[in-house]
């Protein structure tokens, strides 16, 4: 499998609006998006597949807790990437 390219989480924060505008052009609701976690893009037809951690949510829309109630659940989720990648969100995580 071709390795795709990860945005680790300190990026995914310091270039957070450039990304949210990225992902809804992408057809992906940014609130659904977990933070503290990377985003993937693999490569593929078009601009490649898109591939995120989502809160996973119940019937009437809430976040599902773990049976502990200590987290919110996620699941791995995708998405094709019809909208190619900002260049802003390549760029290191600030130091400071």
């Amino acid at each position: 499998m071709t390795q795709p390219l990860t945005i680790p989480p300190e990026v995914v924060e310091a270039h957070r609006a450039e990304l949210a505008a990225w992902v809804q052009a992408n057809g992906i609701a940014p609130c659904d998006i977990a933070m503290g976690h990377p985003l993937h893009l693999y490569p593929g037809d078009g601009h490649g597949v898109i591939v995120y951690q989502a809160f996973t949510r119940d019937a009437h829309g809430h976040k599902q807790l773990s049976p502990d109630r200590t987290d919110v659940l996620t699941d791995t989720r995708t998405a094709p990437c019809l909208v190619p990648l900002p260049p802003l969100a390549l760029l290191p995580h600030p130091k400071g």
